[in-house]
């Protein structure tokens, strides 16, 4: 009698605890589910982010108020933006202040531009300057200033006449000072550190983002008061420049200079192209197909055109 209690206590233990590890079981899975259930709800949530980013542009309400954020906290840096291009454009203010305009786009759209596989390995430079190491700093900048070049000789070479060369070499000289000491060595905010993030977004500059939406945050709005310096600095370069180039009466023996320079810069660039290549070159050599090789071959031949360039234009500021 005694024994068959004890199994019957035994048995009823035995369901008891089946019964706890089905309800155990029960809960996990139901913890499980309601897991997955907010991974997916976070997922879809940081999806529908990405898209409400990609659409947020100037045409959106969202857009347009961080452009006129921007234009009333970047205040001080637009007056003197404006003020220096009209003073270096004078008498020409308006061909000024549309150059400047069209620079903004053009290294916004360079930059862009440089992110596009088609472009490797020409793009090479860029993407290294990604790594941050100090032969890639070097590099960029030679890699910034060729493309002022480029404008310079190309508004000459077809007499261009709505484009102030000079507010070119301004905008080269106030470009290469912010991405090279402002964001690369004094990292005087996040803005590009997030392009660094996502090189699809935060391209600069900051209002180009803003304009078209590529703003890796539409309500991170860049504070461009560390812009002053470049302006100054380029502001006095091409005072100089301007002044010195009314009295100077050889103006060919210039252009021959600007022509070396080119041309020098155009060789660190393809050494430094050549050099990250092959020190990596099991890698890079993947991402070639026929298509980045006839591209690549077609920049050459242009690039070489530039070279006799000197040997019939002249040009004014």
């Amino acid at each position: 009698m005694n024994i068959d209690i004890i199994k019957k206590n035994v048995i009823n233990d035995d369901m008891e605890k089946e019964d706890v590890v089905e309800k155990e079981d029960v809960v996990e899975k139901e913890d499980v589910v309601e897991k997955e259930d907010v991974v997916e709800k976070k997922d879809v949530v940081e999806k529908e982010d990405v898209v409400e980013k990609e659409f947020k542009n100037i045409t959106t309400l969202d857009g347009l108020n961080a452009f006129m954020k921007s234009i009333f906290l970047n205040y001080k840096s637009w007056v003197l933006i404006i003020i220096s291009v009209s003073y270096l454009s004078y008498p020409n203010i308006f061909n000024g202040l549309l150059t400047m305009i069209i620079m903004f786009l053009m290294y916004y759209i360079i930059h862009h531009i440089n992110h596009i596989k088609l472009l490797y390995p020409l793009n090479i430079i860029h993407l290294y300057h990604h790594s941050n190491d100090g032969i890639s700093h070097f590099s960029e900048l030679m890699y910034e200033i060729s493309f002022g070049i480029y404008l310079f000789i190309i508004t000459n070479r077809y007499n261009i006449k709505f484009v102030n060369k000079l507010i070119i070499i301004y905008f080269t000289i106030f470009y290469v000072l912010i991405h090279n000491i402002n964001y690369s060595i004094f990292h005087v905010n996040k803005i590009h550190e997030d392009h660094h993030n996502n090189v699809s977004t935060n391209i600069g500059p900051d209002i180009m983002d803003i304009i078209f939406g590529t703003k890796y945050d539409i309500n991170d709005i860049e504070n461009t008061d560390h812009y002053i310096f470049p302006i100054i600095m380029a502001t006095i370069i091409c005072f100089i420049i301007k002044y010195n180039w009314e009295i100077i009466n050889n103006r060919k023996y210039c252009l021959y200079i600007i022509s070396f320079l080119f041309i020098l810069i155009m060789t660190i660039v393809y050494a430094t192209i050549i050099y990250y290549f092959f020190r990596d070159y099991n890698k890079n050599i993947k991402l070639v197909n026929i298509k980045t090789i006839i591209l690549t071959i077609l920049i050459i031949i242009f690039d070489i055109s530039f070279f006799k360039i000197s040997d019939y234009i002249d040009f004014e500021l």
